[in-house]
């Protein structure tokens, strides 16, 4: 399977960081559940590895917050390759957005 990789910069702090990830995840998942299937998600320590389906494809891969950014390395089936800017550039705004530190 082909990979996407996209790196964020944020300055909250690795945990600041992970738990701006971890609040987002729990307050959307009845939304998240609607559009995807079979959604697996594992913390160990500061690495999210993570696996769902949706339109019929299986997508996996892992999250790492990092101290100064977080970095998301996703198994894209071939079919997905169509729209892997697309993918990209919504991945790496919601990120964006998510880790803004507060005003």
């Amino acid at each position: 399977m082909p990979s996407l990789t996209v790196q964020v910069a944020h300055q909250l702090g690795q945990d600041g960081a992970q738990a701006a990830l971890q609040n987002f995840f729990t307050a959307n998942e009845d939304s998240v559940t609607q559009k995807v299937t079979d959604l697996e998600q594992t913390w160990q320590g500061h690495v999210l590895d993570y696996a769902f389906k949706t339109m019929g494809m299986k997508v996996s891969g892992k999250l790492e917050v990092e101290p100064d950014s977080v970095k998301v390395v996703t198994q894209l089936p071939l079919a997905a390759m169509l729209v892997k800017g697309m993918i990209e550039t919504q991945i790496r705004e919601n990120l964006t957005k998510l880790l803004q530190a507060p005003a």
